[in-house]
C-alpha cells in the first residue's frame, strides 16, 4: 500500500515537471516561439538590409520601400502570406508594417531601423461626403434602423452597433477605394494579393451576388445630395445594379432598386509592444 502511495507521489510530481507553468513542455513550447520570433526579426533584418542599399535612387520613398521589402520577404520565406506597407503613428513619424498573415503577427520597422512587435487597432473616423478620394474606408448601408457594414469574410457583412466617430472595426470591415476616370475600384488584400469587388453572373432572385476576383472590377458611382451617401452602380446589359444589403440571407448584392452607400474613412492605432 506504501509502495502504491509513494508511486503515485512520483507520478504526481512527474506530470507536474512536465506539464506544470514551469515545466519541461511549456518551456519546450516557449523556447521554441521565442526561436520563431528570432527567425522572423531576423528575415525581416535581411530583407531590409537588401531593400535600404537602393534608398538613394531617385523617387524612393517609404511606399517604394514597402513594395520592395515586400518583394524580398515573399522571396527569403518562399511564402506569399507576408503583407507591407506604410503607416504613420499618433506622432506623426513613418513606419514600415510588416505583416505575416497566416501567423497572426505584426511588426514595424522605425526611422532607426529597429524593428519592433506591434499591433494596430482600427476605428471609423469622419463620414466621406459629396467626393470620393483614393484611400481606405469602411463601407455600410443603413437598413431599416440598423446599418450593416461590408466585410470580407463569408457572409460578406457584419451588424455595426454605432456609425459614430471612434467605433472600433476590424481589420476585414476596410476597403481600398481607388478612382479611376470617375468609376471605382474596390479592393482589398489577401496573402500578398490585391482581390477587387466584383458583381458575378450568379442571380439569386433579387439580384446578383457579391464576390472577390484579382481582375479589377468598376463601379459607377455618384452623390445623393438629398439623402447625403453615394449610390453605387454597375450597368447589366441596359439596367443599373446597384451595390446594397438586401437581407440577412443573402447579405450584400445587387439589385435593380438602389440603396444609399456610406464611406467612411478609418482612423488607425498603432502601438508598438515591445
Amino acid at each position: 500500500m506504501i509502495t502504491i502511495i509513494i508511486l503515485l507521489i512520483l507520478a504526481g510530481v512527474m506530470i507536474a515537471t512536465l506539464t506544470g507553468e514551469n515545466g519541461i513542455i511549456n518551456k519546450a513550447e516557449m523556447a521554441q516561439i521565442a526561436t520563431d520570433e528570432e527567425k522572423i526579426i531576423e528575415e525581416i533584418k535581411l530583407g531590409y538590409n537588401g531593400v535600404k542599399i537602393y534608398s538613394n535612387l531617385k523617387d524612393w520613398n517609404k511606399d517604394t520601400e514597402a513594395t520592395e521589402l515586400e518583394k524580398e520577404l515573399t522571396n527569403i520565406n518562399k511564402t506569399d502570406d507576408i503583407s507591407v506597407y506604410k503607416e504613420n503613428l499618433k506622432d506623426g513619424r513613418e513606419v514600415i508594417i510588416v505583416e505575416y498573415v497566416n501567423k497572426d503577427k505584426m511588426y514595424c520597422i522605425d526611422e532607426n531601423s529597429a524593428i519592433h512587435e506591434c499591433e494596430i487597432e482600427y476605428f471609423l473616423g469622419d463620414i466621406q461626403q459629396e467626393t470620393l478620394e483614393n484611400g481606405e474606408y469602411a463601407i455600410f448601408t443603413l437598413f431599416t434602423t440598423n446599418s450593416f457594414i461590408f466585410c470580407d469574410d463569408d457572409t460578406n457583412y457584419d451588424l455595426l452597433p454605432s456609425t459614430n466617430k471612434g467605433e472600433k472595426i476590424q481589420k476585414n470591415m476596410i476597403w481600398n477605394v481607388e478612382i479611376e476616370d470617375n468609376k471605382l475600384l474596390i479592393s482589398t488584400m489577401s496573402q500578398g494579393t490585391k482581390i477587387y469587388v466584383e458583381r458575378t453572373r450568379t442571380f439569386v432572385g433579387y439580384g446578383y451576388k457579391i464576390g472577390l476576383s484579382d481582375t479589377e472590377f468598376f463601379w459607377n458611382y455618384k452623390w445623393d445630395s438629398g439623402a447625403q451617401n453615394f449610390r453605387v452602380d454597375t450597368k447589366v446589359v441596359s439596367k443599373d445594379y446597384a451595390l446594397r444589403f438586401y437581407n440577412s440571407a443573402t447579405g450584400w448584392i445587387t439589385t435593380s432598386k438602389g440603396m444609399g452607400i456610406v464611406f467612411i474613412n478609418v482612423d488607425k492605432e498603432i502601438t508598438i509592444i515591445d
